[in-house]
């Protein structure tokens, strides 16, 4: 097992601002919120970003693997019903450079059936601008009794979990003005129109003259 110090830091801001976990999702089963419907929030370029996800971890391995889930050992064993003693966190792909996570739970590792959060922090640059795909890459450990605790990992021969789906977006700096080159007050750097255009405006005055 190993874990990526680049992208799972455990910096000053983690250790003083940590991610609240919500116990409300403690009979909740295996997920993350956001999920992947919802996503992660827009973050705007040269600015500083945090945002939590929320963990409720499995309590069996059918709810990481599905059902049935079958490994040969000299026969076929369903494992999908065996009690999960802990999931880690092994690794975050696609996190740009510049992002890292905390966790509220040493070495990234969670009990089975508990609740726990990360924190996704860092400054957004310009080189972040564009869409970031995501992947959580998890383990976790059952305990068998002939041959003690194993790891999904061990069973499957070097093949984590992988959560899927998940995108960091990183947007231009949002600049609101007048983006109506007619007008007079026209904003060349702004991105989103405040409907506050001011516009020229002309009159014709008809004068009059007496001649003797």
């Amino acid at each position: 097992l190993f874990i990526s110090v680049a992208l799972l830091s455990v910096g000053s801001y983690a250790q003083t601002n940590p991610c609240q976990i919500d116990v409300s999702l403690q009979d909740s089963l295996f997920n993350l919120w956001p999920d992947t419907i919802e996503n992660l929030p827009i973050a705007q370029v040269d600015t500083y970003y945090t945002t939590n996800v929320q963990i409720k971890t499995p309590a069996e391995v059918g709810e990481v693997t599905g059902y049935p889930y079958l490994v040969d050992i000299g026969i076929p064993l369903d494992f999908s019903s065996f009690e999960i003693d802990s999931i880690q966190i092994i690794e975050a792909l696609g996190l740009p450079e510049g992002m890292s996570l905390y966790s509220s739970n040493d070495n990234f590792t969670f009990m089975g059936d508990a609740s726990g959060c990360l924190t996704l922090y860092g400054n957004t640059t310009s080189e972040m601008i564009g869409v970031h795909e995501i992947t959580f890459v998890i383990n976790a450990w059952v305990t068998l009794s002939t041959i003690g605790a194993v790891s999904l990992d061990d069973i499957e021969i070097n093949e984590f979990e992988e959560i899927t789906g998940y995108k960091l977006i990183v947007e231009s700096a949002i600049i609101e003005g007048c983006t109506d080159i007619q007008a007079c007050n026209y904003v060349e750097n702004a991105n989103i129109d405040n409907g506050n255009c001011i516009y020229p405006s002309s009159s014709m005055t008809n004068v009059e003259i007496c001649e003797d």
